[in-house]
């Protein structure tokens, strides 16, 4: 983000009744003319700065912000901004003696040492109820050139943590990750970016596990750090520097036969042959990596040693995704689209529907129901593989081509594989994301090469 102009300013919430942090720097300057010395317990008290962490909190979480960020900028003053989707927005204003107070009120609340409020700690937690839901706040403090800065991660524990049905995938894709989670033995892989959802989609899937198993299934998982905490699951935090890591974790959870092992990350070669051997052992095993596409886990994991006739036996499910910003369904604007629009879905997307109207952002920052930031919350992308007979074929034919293996995926009618390019036309048409969003998502996930090679499908 570049520099705040005067109207940028202008637009940001701030106290202009002086109640809250106005009011509280003018008390903590006025103290400090007198040398009065006002202690972090007396601080952690204040009401004014603690009913104000409260309007942030449940501001961020009424236009499903995912995360809250509170610092100092380089001119002066406090800054509140919200991760709305994708982007970090500006959201108030602060009086920049409140940021340090809003600092040791959050340290209070997450259970961290707030005489040491200049102390980097990062595994600070709240537990938040608003609007009769529960919300998981994950805090991060960290020291600035302009001082103490915090971070504050929304959880939405209440509302995607029941069943997979409300991660709003396709029928199909729904489906086929419904029927992989009553497998015996494989392993479902989620891949993505960092903050993708990859959390949540696993998560959700042991709930609906759960639901059908009716606590007849023993359930372990392995998490660095353990993000939700589930009833009838047994979880276990890594711990590095005790030697605790994922793979010795993993090995031990085999000792005990679970039925289903959740694993946080597969980021080593350890980790990944752990992993295989589980997944053709007995056990559902489900994980993430990061990669930008399904086809890609093939190369990854053959780096981390598994070969493809390791592949073929374990992986039973492969889905990537991503979270976009979602277009606030309340003010987005339409528009017809154009014929070079329409051919380069057409081609690029790989679809025969038919698609007349585009959605966009507004841009005049009236509407209250976004305030004002023409997004609402985040909407999930996604492609999946289903790793079945069609995969295995293509798998034992492309070896490690992954350009070959997608192209025998695409021709093969039995395979049931669901390309990026449909999910990101299925939001194109309903108004979730608008054009520039769905070309971004293309070039980032495929490339220009792979797009070349898929073109006219």
């Amino acid at each position: 983000m570049g520099a705040r102009t005067k109207e940028d300013l202008r637009k940001m919430k701030r106290d202009t009744e002086e109640i809250y942090d106005v009011a509280y720097g003018k008390m903590y300057r006025a103290r400090q003319s007198v040398s009065t010395v006002l202690t972090p317990q007396v601080i952690s008290g204040n009401e004014n700065l603690n009913a104000l962490l409260d309007i942030i909190i449940e501001d961020a979480i009424d236009v499903e912000a995912r995360n809250i960020d509170i610092y100092k900028d380089a001119k002066g003053y406090g800054v509140v901004q919200l991760r709305v989707g994708r982007d970090m927005v500006d959201d108030r204003l602060l009086d920049p003696d409140a940021v340090d107070g809003l600092g040791i009120i959050c340290r209070k609340r997450a259970s961290v040492n707030i005489e040491q409020e200049f102390k980097s700690e990062i595994n600070g937690s709240i537990r938040y109820k608003y609007l009769n839901k529960q919300y998981d706040l994950r805090c991060a403090f960290l020291p600035t050139i302009q001082g103490m800065s915090m971070s504050i991660r929304i959880l939405y524990s209440s509302t995607l943590m029941t069943d997979i049905s409300l991660l709003g995938f396709p029928a199909n894709v729904e489906e086929t990750f419904r029927n992989s989670l009553q497998a015996n033995q494989g392993m479902i892989l989620i891949t993505g970016g960092t903050s993708s959802g990859k959390t949540t989609s696993q998560y959700t899937g042991l709930n609906t596990i759960m639901q059908g198993a009716r606590n007849t299934k023993n359930i372990r998982t392995v998490e660095n750090p353990v993000e939700y905490t589930l009833s009838g699951v047994k979880q276990t935090q890594v711990n590095e520097e005790e030697g605790e890591t994922f793979s010795k974790i993993l090995k031990s959870f085999l000792r005990g036969d679970p039925n289903i092992i959740l694993v946080g990350e597969i980021n080593d070669a350890e980790t990944a042959m752990t992993a295989v051997r589980a997944a053709t052992s007995g056990h559902l095993v489900m994980s993430t990596l990061h990669t930008n596409n399904t086809i890609e886990v093939t190369r990854v994991m053959q780096h981390y040693g598994a070969s493809y006739i390791d592949l073929g036996n374990a992986l039973q499910l492969v889905m990537n995704q991503i979270l976009e910003n979602k277009l606030c369904p309340n003010c987005r604007t339409r528009r017809t689209v154009t014929e070079e629009e329409y051919l380069w879905i057409r081609k690029r997307l790989g679809v025969d529907d038919n698609i007349t109207v585009l959605y966009e952002k507004a841009t005049d920052g009236s509407c209250k129901e976004c305030n004002g930031i023409g997004y609402k919350g985040a909407t999930l992308i996604v492609e999946m593989l289903e790793t079945d007979y069609a995969y295995q074929r293509a798998l034992n034919k492309a070896k490690d081509n992954t350009f070959e293996l997608q192209e025998l995926l695409l021709k093969d009618p039995d395979a049931n594989f669901y390309p990026i390019g449909r999910d990101v036309f299925r939001h194109l048409k309903i108004g979730n994301i608008d054009f520039q969003t769905a070309k971004r998502i293309m070039k980032k996930q495929t490339g220009e090469t792979l797009q070349e090679k898929g073109e006219g499908r």
